[in-house]
């Protein structure tokens, strides 16, 4: 058999509230907590910046980068690093090394980051001769390296032959003539 309790309806309304309060009071401490605490930093910078890849074994330090348009070879090209992810007390260790054809521009070649904090780092580069060459950026944190090879194209008008368009034709076979990059 059922017994129901017999609540005045004011007895009710308070018990209705304490429930109410019992179930809201870990939300409002969690909004508390969260307004104490420092504003984030803005990561987001006015150019976009590409993620570098890591492999599994990678030495934690997250690389982002962003290289200025593609260049004429003789020209200077800009490339802003962004570094981040450092929790080594000590700090990291980041080295820069380019591919034959290209000059690094700032004498310091090499950099600590410091643990906790993002740090940018905008490096002048000279392109000399058209083609694809690479800035090597090797990142040691804890004792491991890593190593980032990021792309630095330039084009010249005339390392790109033109097509003249022809169909021409050879015994049986039908070839159409493309340009070749060198």
């Amino acid at each position: 058999m059922k017994q129901h309790i017999a609540l005045s309806p004011r007895l009710r309304d308070i018990c209705h509230a304490t429930c109410v309060l019992a179930l809201f009071a870990p939300c409002l401490a969690l909004a508390q907590a969260d307004a104490d605490l420092p504003p984030q930093r803005k990561t987001t910078p006015a150019t976009p910046m590409k993620i570098a890849t890591t492999k599994a074994n990678h030495a934690g330090v997250e690389l982002r980068y962003h290289v200025d348009a593609p260049s004429r070879p003789g020209a200077s090209i800009t490339v802003q690093l962004e570094f981040d992810g450092v929790t080594d007390p000590a700090g990291a260790l980041v080295r820069l090394q380019a591919d034959h054809g290209l000059r690094i521009g700032d004498p310091a070649t090499t950099r600590t980051l410091p643990a906790g904090e993002a740090t940018g780092w905008s490096i002048p580069l000279q392109h000399f001769g058209a083609g694809l060459r690479y800035l090597h950026v090797f990142t040691t944190q804890h004792g491991i390296t890593s190593i980032t090879s990021i792309p630095m194209p330039a084009s010249s008008d005339a390392s790109m032959p033109r097509s003249d368009g022809e169909l021409k034709i050879s015994g049986d076979d039908k070839i159409i003539a493309l340009p070749v990059r060198p």
